[in-house]
């Protein structure tokens, strides 16, 4: 299976073009975020995006709001916004927990978490998709503090998934990182290809 992973468009038209031809080469697709700039035509690239007639899951990055994505996607056939819940693909379980990115620990993931933990078979390869990055790597430094979210760290290191997609952190587009065995990737705005 091949999954196109990206985040932080913010509404540029001219990149979501680039989204839409990688699409054409992919199973399923996942936003990790900031699809628009403070929510600014955000209907607009929900219906772009369900049009593609791949599944496509999404989840909120600090400029869009949990609500609003809920509302926007309840009638589309194909775009699931999956905050705090969870799509599973073959032996794939997608877990994801969007919105934040500012604060390095958050008390709503950890009831959150716990439930994510209730559905992890053995027979499960996990993807996490959370907007922000994880704490403590080389891709959540600012100023040479490490800014990422402890909470979804911890999370991540006890249940040692497959594949972790993030960004909200701009300047980290396009890199990649590991935690033992599971695989850090910021796709940033022009997406990245993953076969799985």
């Amino acid at each position: 299976m091949k999954i196109l992973a990206f985040v932080d468009l913010h509404g540029d038209k001219e990149i979501f073009e680039k989204i839409k031809e990688k699409a054409k080469q992919v199973d399923l697709i996942l936003c990790a975020g900031d699809l628009t700039f403070f929510e600014n035509e955000l209907d607009y690239f929900l219906n772009e995006l369900n049009k593609m007639g791949k599944k496509v899951l999404i989840i909120p990055g600090n400029h869009e709001s949990e609500e609003n994505l809920t509302e926007l996607t309840k009638n589309l056939e194909n775009v699931f916004q999956i905050h705090k819940g969870m799509f599973v693909r073959d032996e794939y379980l997608i877990l994801g927990y969007g919105g934040g990115g500012f604060s390095m620990t958050d008390s709503g993931f950890y009831k959150v978490g716990e439930a994510f933990k209730d559905k992890i078979k053995d027979e499960h390869k996990v993807i996490f998709m959370i907007h922000g990055p994880p704490y403590g790597t080389q891709l959540d430094i600012i100023n040479g503090e490490h800014v990422g979210n402890r909470t979804t760290r911890a999370f991540i290191n006890e249940t040692k998934p497959a594949i972790v997609i993030f960004g909200h952190l701009h300047e980290y587009g396009g890199k990649e990182e590991n935690i033992g065995e599971t695989k850090l990737i910021n796709p940033g705005p022009e997406g990245r290809i993953i076969d799985i």
